[in-house]
């Protein structure tokens, strides 16, 4: 034993070990930290006492004064971080909704018929569920919102705690009227950030919606109260009948049931179902209400009853209506109504941000964004430096009067030394031309030279001159030198820019025009902005764009990767005609897209921007999506694509013949599924996406797909 103490001795004694130690320690330390800082705001609830009583509702300016409270007592806040309370309490309120929704399905209709609260929560629970999947699919849950840094809600995002207080200071009877005054009593103090303007209704659903769950809770023990009645009646009286056999239910009951209304209530009920007498029951209840020392009768059994169920009724019926009302908003005119960043860049003193359009105003309020979360500054404090600039103006900027000069172009520089408060650059470095001499060539032959190609052409390798005519040629080319002399440590910016001009005239009067450099960056920077606001006003990314770009070629032209199984093509004996019976003429390249259930939510909004582009860009495709689900009351897959086709982005007024069609396989022969495989031009699943990847790596792949 003593031996083994001397050998851990000497381990524990050496240095390597000693340090080996000491980093372990530090980092089951750092690991703990982190699940500190990650799980904290578990053991913390943001509850504001709600005012749902009549004696207990407050007035407007009520309302004012307890948000402007509110607002000074987040007077400390971190603008940047991630969060995930929002995510976090997401999820929570999405188990306890699908535990609700388990709930009453296994409960008889007859029960739920008989509690009008559970008839508002079974009919709107599809609306529940939109609303739950709204945080994860918007990414609000991980966004970068400010979080608060007081004790009380410490690491809580702010804009969530304001949500709260609202819902709680109107008893839940949220408006357009009611949110403007509490909002904009609470922007008194505290100007809310661009994020937390656009993401307050999606937060202010999701708070109506814990509410909702809350109160849920309470309906399922109403019901689960009346399932025991049924129990108790079911197992007491058994196959009995008759009043003599009452006697039966002259027992004791659970503790929390003995003087319980809506259980009696329940039994009461079945009661006169079963057509005992009024003597009977009143003997049953004198029985169980015998410790209260006074006469209870059935009326007043129903009467306390009616109160439980009203109040439920009333307090469920007022956050679901509200809801709905928070979901009809217009997110857009509601940012810009409340939006201080917007009513600042509003002022611009050329005119010009008051006329564009809603995606141009996004990217311009995001650079103010990026600006404020990059340096800690806020984002009102930058607006309004932007907009002095604009008031100032400069004789060395061009449009110097307009607010997007210092966001996006020539003065941003002088914007970010002013909210920085560093010195303002005095003068603007202007390039300048320095090209030498330009040639061009527009002979294919003369500037390839004989035995050459493109990747080698010989007045290249050569450095041969080019010979600057503009003629007819034969075997035309477009050719442009440019030759720069240029010291050491300089760098040369070289644009060249194609056009077609009317006449040689306005060809040399666009060409001076261009002649200045900052005339040339301008219009760089104004294809970017379009390119970019393309991508923006589409919701797409680059490798989607490439995506549905690589889908041009197998509408107008069948590729086999693209179409549906080779079994279903060749069983197909139809012909177009037998589309018309859906509405589908034909007469456009057909895109198919098959969903099973809504986990392929991704595919199905892929498919549907593949599908705008193409329309908006004038390939008239028509799109089929075909459902394979069972028939019945949920039909969570139709609703999944009505809220997706809801925003299309596609205005075709002049057409008279739709061009998406929804379609489901239990309304459909087998023969008539073969057919849509066989004259699809491209067909889409939750195997191949919009990409395609597995399918061109691996052709033959498409001939094992399942079949419907």
């Amino acid at each position: 034993m003593q031996i083994l103490l001397k050998e851990i001795n000497f381990n524990i004694n050496s240095l390597f070990l000693l340090i080996v130690l000491l980093i372990l320690i530090s980092l089951f330390c750092f690991v703990l930290l982190m699940l500190y800082y990650r799980l904290s705001h578990f053991g913390k609830k943001v509850n504001f006492s709600i005012c749902s009583l009549k004696e207990d509702k407050l007035s407007p300016s009520e309302w004012e004064k307890q948000m402007l409270d509110l607002a000074k007592s987040h007077n400390q806040v971190r603008l940047t971080g991630y969060n995930f309370v929002l995510n976090d309490y997401n999820q929570v309120a999405y188990k306890k909704l699908n535990k609700i929704r388990d709930s009453i399905s296994a409960v008889s209709t007859d029960i739920i018929s008989l509690i009008p609260a559970a008839r508002w929560l079974f009919d709107n629970f599809q609306m529940l569920y939109r609303e739950i999947k709204k945080v994860p699919t918007s990414g609000t849950g991980y966004a970068v919102l400010p979080v608060l840094k007081g004790k009380e809600y410490r690491n809580f995002p702010r804009i969530y705690v304001v949500a709260k207080k609202m819902v709680a200071l109107s008893g839940g009877h949220l408006n357009e009227e009611n949110i403007s005054v509490m909002l904009k009593a609470y922007q008194q103090k505290v100007p809310l950030t661009d994020k937390e303007i656009w993401v307050l209704p999606e937060v202010l659903g999701f708070c109506l919606l814990e509410e909702i769950i809350t109160i849920a809770d309470e309906i399922l023990h109403m019901i689960d109260v009346k399932a025991k009645a049924e129990k108790f009646l079911r197992d007491k009286l058994a196959d009995k009948r008759g009043p003599a056999d009452l006697s039966a239910l002259l027992c004791k009951t659970e503790d929390n049931l003995r003087l319980n209304y809506s259980f009696h209530a329940h039994v009461i009920y079945l009661l006169k179902n079963m057509s005992f007498d009024e003597a009977s029951i009143q003997r049953y209840l004198e029985y169980h209400f015998a410790s209260l020392g006074k006469q209870v009768k059935t009326s007043g059994i129903f009467l306390e009853e009616g109160k439980i169920e009203s109040f439920l009724e009333a307090n469920i019926r007022t956050f679901i209506v509200s809801l709905r009302d928070i979901d009809e908003v217009d997110e857009e005119k509601f940012f810009e109504e409340y939006s201080c960043l917007e009513q600042i860049l509003l002022q611009d003193p050329d005119g010009v941000y008051q006329k564009m359009d809603l995606e141009s105003r996004g990217m311009y309020r995001g650079v103010i964004v990026k600006l404020s979360l990059r340096y800690r500054l806020m984002e009102e404090k930058i607006a309004k430096d932007c907009l002095e600039l604009a008031v100032q103006g400069r004789e060395d900027l061009y449009c110097s009067h307009h607010v997007g000069t210092y966001l996006l172009g020539k003065g941003y520089p002088i914007l970010k030394a002013k909210a920085l408060g560093k010195p303002i650059p005095k003068s603007i470095k202007k390039r300048m031309n320095v090209c030498k001499k330009l040639e061009y060539e527009n002979d294919r032959k003369r500037f390839i030279g004989r035995n050459n190609t493109l990747e080698n052409p010989d007045s290249v390798v050569n450095s041969i001159a080019f010979s600057n005519n503009s003629g007819f040629c034969n075997d035309p080319i477009m050719s442009l030198r440019a030759q720069f002399c240029i010291g050491a440590g300089e760098t040369v910016c070289i644009s060249f820019i194609t056009g077609v001009c009317g006449s040689k005239e306005e060809a040399i009067k666009i060409a001076g025009e261009l002649n200045v450099s900052y005339r040339i960056d301008d219009i760089l920077e104004k294809f970017r902005l379009q390119n970019n606001l393309e991508l923006k006003y589409l919701e797409i990314t680059r490798t989607q764009l490439n995506a549905f770009q690589d889908l041009i070629s197998p509408v107008f032209y069948s590729a086999g990767i693209y179409r549906g199984p080779d079994e279903k093509i060749r069983r197909n004996f139809m012909n177009q005609s037998f589309l018309w019976k859906f509405g589908v003429s034909g007469d456009n390249p057909i895109l198919l897209l098959t969903v099973r259930s809504i986990e392929e939510e991704r595919i199905v909004k892929d498919v549907l921007k593949a599908y705008e582009y193409l329309r908006i860009n004038r390939v008239m495709v028509d799109l089929i999506i075909l459902i394979n689900s069972k028939h019945g009351y949920l039909q969570e897959v139709d609703e999944l694509i009505n809220d997706m086709t809801s925003s299309l982005r596609i205005y075709d007024s002049g057409s008279e013949k739709p061009s998406f069609f929804t379609l489901h396989t239990y309304e459909m022969k087998p023969a008539e599924i073969d057919l849509l495989y066989t004259v699809a031009r491209v067909v889409f699943s939750e195997k191949t996406g919009i990409y395609f990847t597995d399918t061109k790596e691996n052709p033959y792949g498409l001939l094992e797909k399942n079949s419907l």
